[in-house]
């Protein structure tokens, strides 16, 4: 295989996904990553949203979950 900035680029990336399968998620990037699933199966959302919307709008559903769960006392850490 010839060496060149895509091929480069592409085991960057594939070193990256190693290293964060490698690592246990944290409560909240679980609870984002299930938030982006349901925002991104929604195509009539993702046509209003740009990308960068939809990611902090996963964040943001994330971090509003975990608040109502702890004044609940539903967490467990």
């Amino acid at each position: 295989m010839a060496v060149n900035s895509s091929n480069i680029a592409n085991m960057a990336t594939l070193e990256q996904s190693k290293a964060i399968c490698e690592r246990t998620l944290t409560k909240r990037e679980q609870i984002a990553a299930m938030a982006m699933q349901g925002i991104l199966s929604n195509s009539g959302v993702m046509t209003e949203f740009k990308s960068a919307h939809a990611v902090r709008y996963a964040v943001l559903l994330a971090d509003a979950l975990i608040e109502e769960l702890d004044k609940v006392g539903l967490t467990n850490g």
